[in-house]
């Protein structure tokens, strides 16, 4: 007997944008507010520098 994977995720790839400057916990947690509903985005603030990434998944 084999088993079978019933379904199997991709990557595509992962893209990442730091914004550029310094930025206050404060400015981190508006944006974050902003970009709540936004699916498969992923924002963290880490040294004053806040760090954009998305993940693309495909789904076979």
């Amino acid at each position: 007997m084999t088993a079978k994977l019933l379904e199997e995720t991709v990557t595509l790839g992962e893209q990442r944008l730091i914004l550029p400057g310094y930025y206050s916990w404060e400015q981190f947690e508006a944006i974050e507010s902003v970009m709540a509903n936004s699916p498969g985005l992923r924002i963290t603030y880490f040294d004053c520098w806040i760090e954009f990434m998305k993940l693309d998944l495909l789904q076979k």
